[in-house]
């Protein structure tokens, strides 16, 4: 325990240098602690207390993508500054060198508490006997999926989709979701569904899937659909249904397989796909009228010129994603210039309801909510643009959602839950088939899919999603036991 200990004394000092960073410029200081903080993750990770070592070897553990996604959102940006590459982003963060501080110590301690709760949980539901009588009817599942594709496909501007431009002002204050919008978020619920039932039929086998056998084990239209499904989220320049939906089938078949890819493969496939989310990220401003093929040689060159003219950083991968930071700037700024009061939670609870199915925010405008109150990413957007009307939105991120619900405190309890939750995860994928539920194969699935990013979201969004996904489940599952008891 005594990386415990030194783990427990380093979050008192971090946590005092939060406090005095509020009447003091301690930037010097910055690499000093970067470097020790460093050290002490690692060595968590490395050590073999309470981590199987094929979990501890496995590349592509949730936990780890986590941690990654954790330092890119909250020091990527701080660290390039404290070792000298680059200046603080004054020009998207005006006030950034006011705040810098804070931001720093609050982002150390977020990832600290993350990988010291990570490190002493020991919960992976091997005592856990439910689901070995669930209702596996896969075929009814297949055909809410079908149906819900169709009626997605049937919604849309198909040519606008070829073309990119239903991307462009997705993110503006007057964006509309409409009907095909709902049956895209159905479309995915039920592929997550069906996902989770495939693998529990597999996981009860107890045979260890090799890619052929998982392929063929899943029905040929089911894979028809959802290639057809990324092509076009493709196309329409959205990367997160593919990385996330491809994420789905990666873990999924990782489960199945226990083949747990060790890091050191692991590391150039990440580099890799973040190369390719980066030139994604390009590809979708491009000019509309181009097809996609030159899209994709025009953003070449441009991501030749970026490399030339970005500002230095240390991971140019996670440039991107380390952008989310302004998120931690604005709800830390917004606290201590008393400009919001402390949510004590509220994001959490205003999602938890909202995710139940057809319950549209609009429904709660007669009760005084708006769209701010249900979610932290329109706050904090309509706080960045001083308006709310606005052109794109900053999104969310886990540390800004927690640091406007109680401060510091908000914070340790957010990076607490996170850090238990994931070590959990990381335990079920060498779980039995018995052990694990079809809901609690949604959850790790659904959780897994969300690692590298959830430090842009949020423990509130999370949890929305999840929650849908569950009462969804619990209600078609149901009825379909109900008409199989008819029959």
């Amino acid at each position: 325990m005594l990386l415990f200990t030194i783990g427990l004394f380093w979050c008192i000092i971090l946590i005092a240098f939060f406090f005095i960073s509020n009447n003091a410029d301690l930037s010097i200081t910055y690499p000093y602690f970067l470097i020790i903080s460093f050290a002490y993750w690692i060595l968590c990770f490395a050590n073999k207390f309470h981590v199987n070592r094929t979990i501890r070897k496995w590349g592509f553990r949730p936990s780890y993508l986590c941690f990654i996604g954790l330092i890119a959102v909250n020091l990527q940006l701080l660290a390039d500054y404290a070792f000298g590459l680059a200046k603080l982003p004054i020009d998207f963060l005006p006030e950034i060198y006011k705040y810098a501080d804070i931001c720093f110590f609050s982002g150390l301690i977020f990832i600290t508490v993350f990988v010291l709760s990570n490190y002493i949980t020991t919960d992976n539901f091997r005592k856990n006997r439910i689901g070995q009588k669930e209702c596996l009817k896969d075929k009814t599942w297949l055909w809410l999926y079908i149906i819900a594709f169709i009626l997605f496909i049937i919604n849309i501007d198909i040519v606008q989709f070829l073309t990119g431009q239903v991307y462009i002002g997705s993110g503006a204050s007057d964006a509309e979701a409409g009907i095909s919008a709902s049956m895209e978020r159905l479309f995915n619920v039920f592929m997550v569904i069906l996902v989770a039932i495939y693998t529990k039929r597999m996981l009860i086998t107890q045979v260890h899937y090799s890619i052929v056998q998982y392929i063929k084990s899943i029905p040929f239209i089911f894979w028809i659909i959802f290639i057809c499904y990324l092509s076009l989220r493709l196309l329409s320049g959205d990367r997160g249904p593919v990385m996330y939906n491809g994420l789905l089938i990666f873990y999924s078949y990782s489960l199945v397989s226990k083949n747990l890819i060790k890091f050191k493969f692991a590391l150039p496939m990440i580099c890799i796909g973040a190369f390719i989310i980066t030139l994604m990220g390009i590809i979708r401003s491009r000019d509309t009228t181009l097809s996609y093929l030159d899209k994709v040689q025009s953003s070449l060159t441009r991501y030749n010129e970026m490399s030339l003219d970005r500002t230095p950083t240390i991971s140019p991968f996670t440039y991107e994603l380390a952008s989310s930071f302004r998120c931690n700037y604005v709800g830390i700024r917004d606290i201590e210039e008393n400009r919001t009061g402390y949510k004590f939670g509220q994001y959490t609870i205003l999602t938890a309801i909202g995710s139940f199915p057809g319950a549209k925010r609009k429904y709660f405008e007669p009760l005084g909510f708006d769209s701010s109150d249900f979610s932290s990413a329109e706050y904090l957007t309509i706080s960045y643009n001083n308006s709310r009307n606005y052109t794109f939105g900053i999104g969310t991120s886990a540390l800004g959602e927690a640091y406007l619900d109680a401060n510091i405190f908000g914070v340790i309890i957010a990076a607490l839950i996170i850090g238990i939750i994931y070590k959990k995860v990381d335990n079920s994928y060498l779980c039995s088939g018995r052990a694990l539920s079809i809901p609690i194969l949604i959850v790790i699935l659904k959780l897994s899919t969300l690692s590298f990013y959830l430090s842009r979201s949020s423990i509130s969004l999370t949890l929305g999603d999840i929650l849908n996904l569950l009462i969804v489940y619990f209600i078609f599952n149901f009825f379909i036991k109900k008409l199989s008891f008819l029959k």
